[in-house]
């Protein structure tokens, strides 16, 4: 995180918010890619106070796989696609 030159006050960059997201503390990225694993991350996803900034993200994306903000492979395919 940078500071800003005038008022030396931290000033968040576009992906900054990847460093407090609650998933740097597992260093597993299957866990965050698997189906068969992707109610435990959901479950780490849904405590985690950037899950509205992961999941717009994704969104704007299109991000299709994975677990991001919340939402499992599935529910992002369909998202992405308008179908839900």
């Amino acid at each position: 995180m940078r500071r800003n030159a005038v008022y030396g006050v931290p000033v968040m960059q576009p992906d900054d918010w990847k460093a407090q997201g609650a998933c740097r503390e597992y260093g597993l990225p299957d866990l965050w890619f698997s189906t068969d694993e992707e109610h435990i991350a959901v479950a780490v996803c849904q405590g985690c106070q950037m899950l509205r900034r992961c999941r717009d993200t994704a969104l704007a994306n299109k991000e299709t796989f994975g677990t991001w903000g919340g939402l499992t492979q599935r529910q992002l395919r369909n998202l992405v696609k308008g179908e839900a």
